[in-house]
């Protein structure tokens, strides 16, 4: 079952990614990682390497800004 990028400011999704690899660095397996913070596997292992690839810019958070409205401005009113 997929778990969902919890609630919270771009700072704490990106101390989160951070937390994940300094306990990975320390010795933590990835599935111990991602049930101490509450993630995916898949996930603690694509900030980890996204980070060995990317460094840091590549794990700042990005948002996305949707799906693209569907009416013009007429049919909205």
């Amino acid at each position: 079952m997929p778990v969902p990028r919890p609630k919270g400011s771009a700072e704490l999704i990106k101390a989160r990614r951070h937390q994940a690899l300094r306990l990975l660095d320390e010795g933590s397996s990835l599935n111990e990682v991602s049930r101490m913070l509450g993630a995916a596997p898949s996930s603690v292992m694509r900030w980890r390497d996204t980070a060995k690839f990317g460094g840091e810019e590549a794990l700042k958070v990005r948002f996305s800004p949707g799906r693209s409205p569907t009416l013009t401005d007429r049919q909205r009113g």
